[in-house]
C-alpha cells in the first residue's frame, strides 16, 4: 500500500514541479509558446529516460535493493528539488543573456530534469515489488501503477494552480515538494527496509534531504529578502508581494537621490511606475490619455481593458466619465487601490477575463482603452481579427480604439502583424511611437476608428521630464495602410504566430532591463 500511495504522491509532484516551472521561468523567459515547449520537452525526456532507467534496474536488482534504490531516488530527487530553489534565483539572470528558446531549455533542466527522471523510474519499481511473490500474468500490475499515478498527476495539477500557486511563493512551493518527497522517503526507509545497515544509511541520507527543505523553508518563510540594490548603488524595497494564477504582483519603491518612485510589477515586468506625490512617471500614460481626450473629446462612456495600478482610469473621474475596467486579476483592483492612488468609486470594475466580457458587450462605449501586459507582452489571444470584431461591436459607430503595445526596432515583424489584424477591423488606423530615449523596445501606441481621426487640443498636468517624450510620441502620428505594413498576414484564432515573431523583441526586451532591475526582482 505503501508503493502505491508514493507513486500518487510523485505522479502530483511531477504535474506540480511542471506547473510551478512555468510560474518561475516567466520573469524571466515571459509567457510564450516557446516557455511551455521547453518544459514540455524536458518533461517527456525525463520521463522517457527514467522508465527505461527504472526497467533496467529492476533487471538488475533483487527486492531489498529495489526498496533501498526507491528510497534513495526520493532522497536524491528531494535535495535535486533543494538544489534547484537555491539556485535558479542566480543562474537564471544569466540565462537571460542567452537566445530565449536555449535559455529556457536549460532552466527548465535546472528545475526539473533530475527530480523528473528519479520519480518516472520509480514505476518500474513499484510493478516489481507489486508482483512480488504472486505467479499472475497479464501486465504484472502496470496498468494499476500508470493509473495511480496519473490520477496523482491530475491531483498535483489541481493542487499546485488552485492552492500551492496563489498562497505561497513558487520558492517555497518547490520547498514544499521538497519536503514531501523527503519524509516520504524517510517513512519507506524506516519501515519498509529489512536490511539494518541499509535502513539506518538510507533513514540518515532522507534525514538530510528533511533537514535541508526545512532548513530553507525556515529561510525563506521566515527571513525574506526584500531589499535589493542595482548596479548604480539604488536601493529597491519591495513593500508587497502577491501570486495568483494570473501572475505574481510585486510593489517596489526606489529610492534614490532625484526622489522615490513605486513600480507595480507584474511576472518581473514593469507595469506602471509613479512619484512619490501619485503623478505617474511613465510616458505611456501620458500618451494614453491624451490619445482618448484629443480624438474623442465629447466621449463619455469608456471602457479600460486592463488596469494594472489604475493609472490611466484615475484619468477620466466620474461624472464627467462613464468608466468600465475590465481586470482578470481580482489582485491588481486591491494593490491599486492600496498602493497607487485607484479608486473605484463611481467606476465599475468586472473582475473578468477581457476577451470574455467583449464577447457579451454590444454597442455600449464610445472609447475602449486596449492596456493589456502579461509577461513581456500582450496575450496572443487578444491580437486577433476576432477579438478586434468583437471590440468593434462593443463600441458605437463612431467610437474609436486607442491601444498601448511596443515596437522592436530592429525586426517589424510584430509591429506589422498587429497593424495588418488592426486593420482588418478599423478603416482609419494610426501609429505612434515613444521616440525617447533611444531604445531598441519603445511603446508605441495605436489608435483605430471607422469614422475620420482629427485632433483636438487638450491640457493637464504633464510632468517637465514627461512634456519631450509626450509630445514626441503623439506628433510621430502616422497613418497605416498595407503599404506601411506589406504583406505581414493578420493574426488570427485559427492562425496566430504572434509567439513565433515576438521571440527576437522579448529577448532584446528582457536583455535591455537586466541591466536596469536588480537580478533578485525577478524571483517569485
Amino acid at each position: 500500500m505503501y508503493y502505491y500511495f508514493a507513486i500518487a504522491l510523485t505522479g502530483s509532484i511531477v504535474l506540480g514541479v511542471e506547473v510551478l516551472s512555468s510560474r518561475i521561468l516567466t520573469p524571466y523567459f515571459g509567457v510564450s509558446l516557446y516557455i511551455w515547449a521547453s518544459i514540455l520537452i524536458i518533461t517527456l525526456i525525463g520521463l522517457a529516460a527514467g522508465y527505461f532507467y527504472g526497467g533496467v534496474l529492476t533487471r538488475k536488482k533483487g527486492l531489498e535493493d529495489i526498496r533501498a534504490t526507491f528510497s534513495h531516488f526520493l532522497t536524491i530527487a528531494a535535495l535535486a528539488l533543494c538544489l534547484s530553489a537555491a539556485l535558479y534565483p542566480h543562474v537564471f539572470p544569466a540565462l537571460m543573456k542567452l537566445h530565449l528558446v536555449l535559455g529556457s531549455l536549460v532552466a527548465s533542466v535546472i528545475l526539473m530534469a533530475v527530480p523528473l527522471f528519479l520519480f518516472s523510474a520509480l514505476n518500474s519499481f513499484v510493478i516489481v515489488l507489486a508482483r512480488a511473490g504472486k505467479s499472475e500474468g497479464g501486465d504484472a500490475g502496470a496498468g494499476t501503477v500508470f493509473f495511480i499515478s496519473t490520477l496523482g498527476s491530475v491531483a498535483g495539477v489541481a493542487i499546485t494552480a488552485f492552492l500551492i500557486i496563489p498562497l505561497l511563493s513558487n520558492t517555497v512551493g518547490l520547498m514544499v515538494f521538497s519536503l514531501i518527497t523527503a519524509l516520504l522517503s524517510f517513512a519507506g526507509a524506516l519501515f519498509y527496509l529489512s536490511d539494518h545497515q541499509g535502513k539506518r544509511r538510507a533513514c540518515s541520507l532522507a534525514a538530510l534531504a528533511v533537514a535541508c527543505s526545512i532548513g530553507l523553508l525556515v529561510i525563506e518563510i521566515g527571513y525574506p529578502k526584500t531589499k535589493f540594490e542595482d548596479k548604480d548603488g539604488v536601493v529597491w524595497h519591495v513593500l508587497e508581494e502577491r501570486h495568483s494564477m494570473f501572475g505574481s504582483i510585486k510593489v517596489v519603491d526606489r529610492d534614490s537621490n532625484d526622489g522615490s518612485l513605486r513600480y507595480y510589477f507584474n511576472d518581473g515586468m514593469v507595469q506602471d511606475v509613479v512619484q512619490q506625490d501619485g503623478l505617474s512617471a511613465a510616458t505611456f500614460t501620458y500618451v494614453l490619455t491624451s490619445l482618448v481626450k484629443q480624438y474623442a473629446p465629447d466621449a463619455r462612456n469608456i471602457l479600460f481593458l486592463g488596469l494594472a495600478a489604475g493609472v490611466v482610469p484615475n484619468d477620466f473621474s466620474p461624472p464627467r466619465y462613464k468608466t468600465e475596467i475590465v481586470e482578470i486579476n481580482p489582485d491588481s483592483l486591491d494593490i491599486a487601490k492600496r498602493y497607487f492612488g485607484f479608486e473605484d468609486k463611481g467606476r465599475t470594475v468586472h473582475i473578468q477575463d477581457a476577451r470574455t466580457f467583449i464577447s457579451s458587450c454590444k454597442g455600449r462605449f464610445d472609447v475602449i482603452v486596449f492596456d493589456m501586459f502579461h509577461g513581456d507582452g500582450v496575450p496572443d489571444y487578444l491580437l486577433t481579427q476576432e477579438f478586434f470584431q468583437q471590440i468593434k461591436l462593443c463600441g458605437t459607430k463612431d467610437s474609436i480604439i486607442v491601444m498601448n503595445t511596443t515596437d522592436d526596432r530592429y525586426d517589424p515583424q510584430v509591429r506589422n502583424a498587429i497593424l495588418a489584424t488592426v486593420n482588418t477591423a478599423f478603416s482609419n488606423v494610426f501609429y505612434f511611437l515613444d521616440t525617447i530615449p533611444d531604445l531598441p523596445i519603445r511603446n508605441a501606441f495605436i489608435l483605430a476608428s471607422n469614422r475620420d481621426l482629427v485632433a483636438t487640443s487638450v491640457s493637464g498636468t504633464v510632468l517637465d521630464n514627461i512634456i519631450p517624450s509626450l509630445d514626441a510620441a503623439l506628433s510621430s502620428r502616422q497613418a497605416i495602410s498595407q503599404s506601411f505594413y506589406g504583406y505581414a498576414a493578420s493574426l488570427s484564432d485559427n492562425h496566430n504566430v504572434y509567439s513565433v515573431l515576438s521571440v527576437g523583441m522579448n529577448m532584446r526586451y528582457r536583455r535591455m532591463i537586466q541591466g536596469y532591475l536588480p537580478d533578485g526582482l525577478y524571483k517569485s
